[in-house]
């Protein structure tokens, strides 16, 4: 990637540029999005500053998240012992993934495509996994259980004694699929001899959604 690749088409030279992150953990939840909503589509400033209020009450538990998500990858970096990673479907609008999604009249007749693709970034190394899975494969707790089982296959995985997987709250992760998987896996690494003994989830909250009373 830095020395670029050029094209044996036209002779052109193409060079990637990496954006360094710079807060680790997802760039915004579904909170988020909701609070802001509702403060654009408050009637009143009463209204207005009560969602202001709870969004900036959920931005401290964020920022609070974020320190302690960068202490664990801190820990992962400096003890083999700590294995962290985080996984996450690729956003198909920035990777200019190609699919039949959209209803088109040229498209109309062909067979819907979705071309999902998962990225596994590893806290010790920075490294990021990509996995890819055919259209016609299932997705959901399954594919997600799929690609951490691969996970488990390398060697940071089989020397550790706590594992972090951090994922987003999407019901792909959240599912008794996941949790059940995770916990088979924790006792199949125990009776194989490995040294894991704890798997931590980073950090999905259960969200109660009351009736407005605003």
């Amino acid at each position: 990637m830095n020395k670029g690749v050029t094209d044996p088409s036209t002779g052109t030279h193409y060079v990637a540029e990496v954006r360094v992150g710079r807060a680790k953990g997802f760039a915004k939840c579904d909170e988020c999005s909701r609070l802001e909503a509702a403060i654009a589509k408050a009637q009143t400033n009463e209204e207005s500053n009560t969602f202001l209020r709870d969004l900036q009450m959920h931005h401290e538990s964020v920022k609070q998240d974020r320190i302690e998500f960068a202490r664990i990858s801190r820990l992962c970096k400096t003890d083999p012992r700590h294995v962290g990673f985080m996984i996450d479907a690729v956003d198909k609008k920035k990777f200019q993934l190609p699919t039949t999604e959209r209803d088109s009249k040229s498209l109309q007749k062909m067979r819907r495509l979705i071309h999902k693709i998962t990225g596994v970034q590893f806290l010790h190394d920075d490294s990021v996994h990509l996995f890819t899975a055919l259209p016609d494969v299932p997705t959901g707790g399954n594919l997600t259980m799929t690609i951490i089982t691969e996970i488990f296959k390398t060697e940071c995985v089989k020397k550790a004694t706590d594992l972090y997987i951090n994922f987003d709250g999407a019901s792909d992760n959240i599912c008794y699929h996941v949790f059940y998987g995770l916990s088979f896996l924790l006792h199949s690494a125990r009776q194989a001899g490995w040294p894991l003994r704890r798997i931590h989830i980073l950090r999905f909250k259960v969200s109660i959604m009351l009736p407005n009373t605003y």
